[in-house]
């Protein structure tokens, strides 16, 4: 039996629950990428939510400093007095770029505190510089602005090898709708594109998705002098995936907040779009939402299918080589037997026995090349 008899193109009669079920393999099958990807990210959130020092180290501040032991950021408590407040070890601090040591409040509407702060850095003038810092006080976080000696800070630049990429598994831990609005879009979207690339080049896409997404998000935040607010989530790459998908499946209907039945094509637009407004500060764009990481994301997922390029192949060619040579070493004499096959419509043939037997994602990138070109040539007939 040729291709022309096969619906597994999806072309013109998908049915979601078809691709829904379809990475992840059956009995004994690989596990789908999805799958761990979304219990990666529960597990990270609830380690975080243990432990809370943890998430400090994984999630993504928009600035390379942090306070040293003992650090103290002083600004105005009243007109005429100066407060000190403690910065615990770690947190996160914004100096203010070549400010030379101007204070960040008015001298006119603070004169004692001016004068009392004047006496405190007397001895040290040029050792002080203004910027924001996040304290704890209450079981809470806030964000104050004063003078801070420049010695109380120290850098994490070289932390954000890591942060780049585990930010993306962190969720925010007052809020249970994060993570699950996340990991539902991820469980959603993600098994059709891994049903389409396979779970390789898939986990390829995704977390370079939320690595760029993120680089995205901290060149936005840095050039606009950083933010002591961190990121976290997994919404740049979920973006990606939502792009891609929406680039092979336009008309799928989804449910916009579970009521209003829209194409997964023109809601991927809206939202790109609202992000577009909301990051240049249109209307909304006081939140802490990471509107930039979202439209890196966006960018990213339409670029990669553009550019037609496979991330996983270049590993997969190493790989091969690899084994290849130790089969040499090892066996050198040996050879194993493989019969040829004749004809298109026979290989192609052969490969949908193969996702009969073993679902979607055993399939090679070499086979799923085949049924693009299979697929590419009936549209060419029809």
């Amino acid at each position: 039996m040729g291709i022309h008899n096969r619906e597994y193109l999806r072309d013109s009669h998908f049915r979601p629950s078809e691709s829904f079920g379809g990475s992840g393999g059956g009995p004994g099958g690989p596990v789908s990428a999805v799958k761990v990807l979304v219990i990666l990210n529960v597990a990270v959130f609830l380690a975080t939510w243990l432990v809370p020092y943890l998430g400090s180290q994984l999630e993504l501040p928009a600035t390379f400093y942090v306070a040293r032991r003992g650090a103290v950021i002083y600004s105005p408590e009243s007109r005429e007095s100066l407060s000190g407040v403690d910065v615990s070890v770690g947190a996160y601090v914004v100096p203010a770029q070549s400010d030379g040591g101007k204070l960040p409040w008015n001298k006119d509407e603070f004169p004692g505190a001016s004068e009392r702060f004047e006496e405190l850095r007397r001895d040290d003038l040029n050792n002080w510089v203004s910027a924001e810092a996040v304290v704890v006080d209450g079981g809470g976080r806030f964000l104050v602005t004063g003078m801070i000696r420049q010695t109380d800070i120290g850098t994490i630049w070289w932390q954000f090898p890591w942060r780049l990429i585990t930010y993306g598994f962190c969720h925010d831990r007052s809020s249970l709708f994060h993570l699950a609005f996340n990991m539902i879009c991820l469980w959603m979207f993600g098994r059709l594109i891994e049903g389409i690339y396979g779970r390789r080049e898939f986990l390829w896409v995704y977390l370079l998705g939320v690595f760029l997404s993120g680089v995205c998000h901290l060149v936005w935040q840095l050039a606009s002098g950083g933010d002591a607010t961190p990121m976290v989530g997994a919404s740049g790459g979920v973006m990606a995936v939502m792009v891609l998908s929406a680039i092979h499946f336009p008309r799928i209907k989804v449910l916009l907040f579970l009521i209003i039945p829209v194409e997964l094509g023109k809601l991927v637009v809206g939202l790109v779009l609202l992000d577009v407004l909301r990051a240049t500060g249109v209307f909304g764009g006081d939140t802490h939402i990471a509107y930039m990481a979202h439209l890196g994301g966006a960018a990213f997922g339409y670029v990669y299918f553009r550019s037609g390029i496979r991330l996983s192949s270049g590993w997969e060619g190493r790989l091969g080589k690899l084994r290849l040579w130790r089969r040499r070493v090892v066996r050198p004499s040996i050879r194993v037997y493989q019969p040829p096959v004749d004809g298109f419509d026979d290989q192609v043939d052969a490969v949908l026995e193969k996702i009969s037997r073993q679902g979607e994602a055993s399939l090679t990138d070499g086979e799923r090349d085949l049924l693009m070109e299979a697929s590419r040539r009936k549209r060419q007939q029809t």
